[in-house]
């Protein structure tokens, strides 16, 4: 025991973003309870005054965070005080201070020290200069007059001035850093530090044995709205600030610089972090160093306060992650508590972590399943050649006709929004559009909107009309877009002021419009997928292609089967990224990882069958019941039992 306490009560433990002190102050506590266990008949008070001044420390952007914090732990240490009505002031002694051991900084902000092999302080006046700064904050923590304080404040400021000086005379530091770091006060209770470093600030040199904290959720993007500065040094300084990154994932990795190689972390914050593009960052630097033992995430039932699903997250040498969901609302911290206390290494699922890619983490029962499917031997990237964005015209109210009929052979009608009025157009100049509103779920495609397409198709790849070409084989399309002429010339600051002003701002989806496809709207709740068996439609950019390879056997109906199924709906569930209202995006990033089994020419054919009955079908019992059927078959395609099949469809 006496071991066990000596190393207890050597343990550094560091929060970078301690807000009002609420988790030093309750690993404070933890850390008395356990040394009053093992060092009966101790003094609580000086228990925690040792706990305090050797173990514990803080920082935060707030300069009142930092005091509430210093309040915390004065009533913390009043209300051990043994009191005395015979001795002044009731027996309560004067109590410490707190300058050097909760500070206002700046925590993502750190002095760049020189690379070399040797320890940070080694000219010979600078040893014994730290030592004897270290000594004067050990005295000024329990000084108790004015004056004994004034004195130690002056011969503290006397050191800082003298050792910065010998460091950047040592080329340890760049001497504008060194007069920063000389300047830096820690007995100005309202100045918050532009840097933040933990040897010069507690003289903590090796590292923190623990890194605790809540670090703020804030994007990238509201950061610049009043910090454009710092947005720019955490863009230019950290790995995990990758695309539009939240302010948590860079104090993730700044712990990682702050605590011990094998120490730990322990953070309470979100874990869309782990399947999110801006999560890429800071996936790859933890799987480059192994350092994510676990999570457990409290998904919809919010344990704490917050907009966001959050999860506590361990992190420390490790090269898998246990992961666990909550499963059920926690009514107060007790409850908490002891769920906490109550889980089993055997109730985490056990994660293999060795990618940057999305992680893909889920409770034990739909891990299971997961890994079933993920035996198949295909992926959806091993059967799609193509899967593409619907075309971009740049000037859609342009381009697009509402509303339309056909008036002859030759021509359609249709309302032009650019012109606010009905235009007609020879066939050969447009085609027929979808949007994503359009394509349901085994519902036949139509529309009543085409698209103005100006190129030539003759040669099975889309090549643009010459204006002269326009105005010779399409003369009343030709006077359309005349009266366009100047918006499309415009588009982009001028971009297309040439002899192609009528050309798409883009070129996707210009060439597969006439080819037999797969259409889904991008953001879709449940399965949304149709087949253009005739290959006759062109889509908005809302709607996403899919064209099988040429030696793919499987058929585009049983595809359709198993991507308008549960099963895939539920895969994207457990594996994408949630919208609003249950909503998902089905993205191909998304769905190219969806498993994909082999399937027999017998069952392809039966459910090419029953997909085809089903698209005529107009009584909705008769669909319903048809439906169901291809989704049982989609079920046995994958081998599911009934218990697995429970699990999807729950």
């Amino acid at each position: 025991y006496k071991s066990i306490a000596e190393k207890l009560k050597a343990v550094k433990v560091l929060d970078p973003a301690c807000g009002s002190g609420a988790f030093p102050m309750g690993l404070l506590n933890r850390m008395a309870e356990v040394l009053q266990r093992i060092e009966l008949n101790t003094n609580v008070y000086e228990q925690k005054l040792a706990i305090i001044e050797n173990c514990l420390y803080g920082s935060d952007i707030q300069s009142i965070a930092a005091q509430i914090t210093k309040l915390r732990f004065f009533i913390s240490l009043i209300v051990d005080c043994e009191r005395d009505a015979s001795k002044p002031n009731f027996g309560i002694p004067t109590l410490p201070n707190l300058e050097t051991k909760f500070v206002a900084a700046n925590s993502l902000i750190a002095k760049k020290k020189q690379d070399r092999q040797r320890n940070l302080f080694e000219n010979p006046e600078i040893e014994p200069t730290k030592e004897e700064l270290a000594k004067v904050r050990h005295e000024h923590f329990m000084a108790k007059s004015a004056s004994a304080k004034r004195r130690l404040r002056e011969k503290d400021q006397e050191l800082r001035e003298k050792l910065a000086k010998l460091l950047a005379d040592d080329n340890n530091f760049a001497p504008e850093d060194a007069i920063q770091l000389a300047a830096w006060n820690p007995y100005d209770q309202n100045a918050v530090s532009k840097f933040f470093d933990p040897e010069w600030m507690f003289g903590v040199t090796d590292g923190f044995d623990i890194v605790i904290g809540n670090p703020p959720y804030l994007r990238i993007q509201e950061l610049r709205k009043f910090n454009n500065d710092l947005a720019d040094y955490l863009s230019d300084n950290y790995k995990s600030a990758v695309g539009s990154f939240d302010l948590y994932v860079t104090f993730v990795e700044r712990g990682l610089q702050l605590v011990k190689p094998k120490g730990v972390m322990y953070y309470i914050m979100p874990v869309k972090w782990t399947n999110s593009s801006f999560g890429k960052g800071l996936r790859s630097i933890l799987c480059e160093k192994s350092f994510i033992s676990s999570i457990i995430n409290f998904e919809a039932y919010q344990v704490f306060e917050a907009s966001t699903y959050t999860g506590i997250h361990c992190f420390k040498q490790s090269k898998s992650l246990a992961y666990l969901e909550l499963d059920r609302d926690m009514k107060n911290n007790q409850e908490l508590q002891n769920y906490l206390s109550s889980i089993t290494y055997n109730d985490f699922v056990n994660i293999n972590i060795n990618t940057s890619e999305a992680w893909v983490l889920t409770n034990k029962k739909v891990n299971t399943v997961l890994e079933k499917l993920n035996k198949c031997p295909y992926r959806l990237s091993d059967v799609f050649d193509k899967i593409f964005q619907g075309i971009a015209t740049s000037k859609d109210d342009v381009y697009f006709l509402y509303d339309c009929r056909v008036i002859n052979p030759f021509e359609i009608e249709g309302y032009s929004k650019y012109l606010k009025k009905n235009v007609v157009i020879e066939n050969g100049l447009v085609k027929p559009l979808l949007k994503g509103e359009d394509v349901h779920r085994y519902e036949p495609l139509s529309s009543d909107r085409f698209v103005i397409f100006p190129y030539d198709l003759s040669n099975d790849k889309a090549k643009l009309f010459s204006e002269q070409q326009i105005a010779t084989l399409f003369p009343k399309g030709y006077l359309y877009l005349k009266e366009c002429e100047d918006e499309l010339r415009g588009r982009e600051k001028g971009r297309f002021n040439n002899d192609k002003w009528f050309m798409f701002g883009r070129g996707q989806g210009i060439n597969y419009g006439g080819i037999p496809k797969l259409l889904a709207p991008e953001i879709s709740f449940g399965g949304n997928f149709m087949f253009d068996s005739n290959g006759q439609y062109y889509s908005t950019t809302t709607i996403y292609g899919y064209i099988k390879k040429e030696d793919i056997s499987i058929s585009y109906e049983t595809l359709l089967a198993i991507m308008n199924s549960r099963l895939c709906w539920w895969f994207l569930k457990n594996t994408g990224t949630v919208l609003a209202d249950g909503y998902y995006r089905y993205k191909p990033a998304y769905l190219k990882p969806m498993p994909i089994p082999n399937v027999s020419i017998e069952t392809d054919s039966a459910i090419r069958t029953m997909i085809k009955n089903l698209l005529v079908l107009k009584d909705e019992k008769e669909k319903k019941i048809v439906a169901d059927k291809i989704e049982q078959e989609v079920f046995s395609l994958y081998g599911l039992n009934k218990d697995e099949i429970s699990i999807v469809i729950l």
